[in-house]
């Protein structure tokens, strides 16, 4: 029978346990330098900058069980940007299944970054192999670029990444304004999902409509809805022409569809709800000859955009202390086609001395001058409006109880200033009525060329 020799027996049984013995305690010690070397971060770190194209730094990461990942921050920024894109602060990372679990205690991200973080989310999560993520954020910190305004701060944001049956994501997230909403409150959603575009086997877009292949990526249908929470309008300015011009104060309560392709500025959208605590001097170009102040509300009904250009804009304009100096009053029956109450025609008679007076070179009366310059406190100011490719159609608007005649625009000391007729469809302003109402003087049928008033112009909708 074969049998080994005393001293290889010996020898086979003391390697072995010297292997026995070593073995595990150099597996521990592998892992003590693969997850204990200070240069452990910054090998992480590349190799998830390559793999997201994006400069990635982290910090103190940890695995205390399998499948968990700790980080005590996480920065990412953009290749060769210095401001970074997102921060992130008590990241966690767990595995359980297919599904993947990211739990933040603090993330920090500017407002007008919210495209490109987005559209680099949406790519990423192309290349993430995982079915289902779930995303616990306990304080969300929104601020404005560049130090202007303040920040907006959302709680408890929970949120569900999807994918549905063409492998592409969809998001379902929501959030409160306050740590501890009350138990009926309604959050604010925001879903993101694939439009009737459809994706083919092969990864080609294919329209819906008739199964044609098309070769540019699928549009997503951004909605957004707060329909008992007030949120800042600042959130909106990456999405909705013009209002990054509203004032911090401005809140939305609504609801916001965005429809947005490859091609961001080729996006569309359409939104109704209200805007309150609207700052009236917003609602006026930078220098423009005229002043008005005061708190307004709009009711928009209808509100439609494509790229950065309006369609339409219906709804209703209320005011709160609202005031005007005699500048703006006079350019209303001049632009709008409003008729002018017997407190205006004073204010009129008092500009047109004045006038006359300057041009036979003579300084005007006091009395002339200050009833021209002066602020003139409107007890009622509100309309309803419809501005589309058509036309501008401004029509009064009064409260039910309300004594003034029916036609009132504005007055002053519950007496009619400005009258303004409803405007039939065939005989619309032209929509750069608006646009000469508030840059243009009264008077000269110019505007001035200015990059306000430009700007102004471009989210005109183009005439038929």
């Amino acid at each position: 029978m074969f049998s080994l020799h005393e001293t290889t027996r010996k020898r086979t049984c003391r390697t072995a346990f010297f292997a026995l013995c070593l073995g595990p305690t150099c597996a521990t010690a592998a892992w003590i330098a693969d997850h204990h070397l200070p240069w452990r971060d910054a090998a992480a770190a590349r190799r998830l900058s390559d793999r997201y194209h994006l400069d990635v730094t982290l910090a103190d990461w940890q695995d205390p069980r399998p499948n968990t990942t700790r980080l005590a921050a996480v920065t990412l920024a953009e290749p060769g940007h210095a401001d970074p894109l997102l921060k992130l602060n008590g990241f966690e990372s767990r595995r359980r299944g297919d599904s993947l679990i990211l739990s933040v205690n603090e993330a920090t991200l500017a407002i007008a970054d919210l495209p490109a973080l987005a559209a680099r989310i949406a790519w990423s999560l192309y290349r993430t192999p995982a079915a289902k993520i779930e995303l616990h954020i306990r304080q969300l910190v929104l601020s404005a670029s560049a130090g202007n305004g303040n920040p907006v701060t959302l709680h408890r944001v929970h949120g569900v990444i999807e994918r549905d049956q063409h492998d592409a994501p969809r998001l379902q997230l929501i959030a409160h304004l306050t740590a501890q909403p009350a138990a009926d409150a309604r959050p604010i959603v925001l879903a993101v999902a694939r439009s009737a575009a459809l994706t083919s086997g092969d990864g080609k877009s294919v329209d819906a409509s008739n199964g044609a292949e098309k070769r540019e990526a699928p549009a997503h249908v951004v909605t957004l809805k707060t329909q008992q929470h007030a949120l800042p309008v600042a959130l909106l300015a990456p999405l909705v022409p013009g209002v990054a011009a509203l004032n911090d104060g401005a809140t939305f309560t609504g609801v916001l569809t965005w429809h947005v392709g490859a091609n961001v500025a080729d996006a569309t959208g359409n939104l109704h709800g209200r805007l309150a605590a609207v700052d009236l001097a917003g609602m006026l170009p930078r220098n423009s000859p005229h002043l008005l102040t005061g708190i307004a509300a709009v009711e928009l009904t209808d509100c439609r955009w494509h790229g950065a250009q309006f369609q339409r804009l219906a709804g209703t304009l209320t005011t709160a202390s609202a005031a005007a100096n005699g500048s703006l009053l006079m350019a209303a029956p001049i632009y709008l086609g409003c008729h002018p109450g017997d407190a205006l025609k004073s204010i009129q008679a008092a500009a047109a001395r004045a006038a006359e007076e300057r041009r036979a070179g003579r300084e005007p009366a006091e009395e002339d001058a200050a009833q021209v310059a002066a602020n003139h406190q409107l007890s009622h100011f509100a309309c309803r409006f419809n501005l589309d490719a058509a036309g501008l159609a401004i029509e009064p608007h009064l409260p039910a109880a309300s004594t003034l005649p029916a036609d009132t625009l504005a007055a002053e000391s519950d007496q009619p200033i400005l009258f303004c007729r409803p405007i039939v469809e065939a005989a619309r302003l032209p929509a750069v009525a608006w646009l000469q109402f508030i840059a243009s003087p009264p008077g000269p049928w110019w505007i001035p060329y200015t990059p306000a008033t430009l700007e102004t112009a471009r989210r005109l909708p183009t005439p038929q």
